[in-house]
């Protein structure tokens, strides 16, 4: 699979903070500005106090495209290190890792 056959919605996702659950949760939007069809999820509040969490949270959901596309360019580079017999063990769990990942974000 390439980036440019990828079935989720396109980049580059936004956070808007403090949206949602009534000023507790944000949403994650992509770049139609199509209003509420433009919501792709909700990170609810459920810390404890801080927030913090939640914030981390929206913000790893909202990179998710960059990085999976990020992460497949670096896959194919590091296996074709590692298919060349150049690479190490690490290097090939290391590949194995990310297959995992781009399978479970893909499949």
């Amino acid at each position: 699979m390439t980036t440019e056959t990828m079935k989720h919605t396109a980049a580059p996702w936004t956070i808007h903070w403090g949206m949602a659950q009534g000023g507790d949760g944000h949403w994650i939007m992509d770049a139609q500005d199509h209003g509420e069809l433009s919501r792709i999820a909700m990170v609810a509040f459920h810390d404890e106090t801080s927030g913090d969490e939640t914030r981390a949270n929206a913000k790893v959901i909202g990179a998710a495209p960059e990085l999976l596309a990020a992460l497949m360019i670096c896959c194919d580079q590091l296996a074709g290190w590692v298919d060349s017999g150049s690479g190490d063990a690490r290097d090939f769990w290391a590949v194995k890792m990310a297959k995992a990942a781009i399978e479970k974000a893909t499949a």
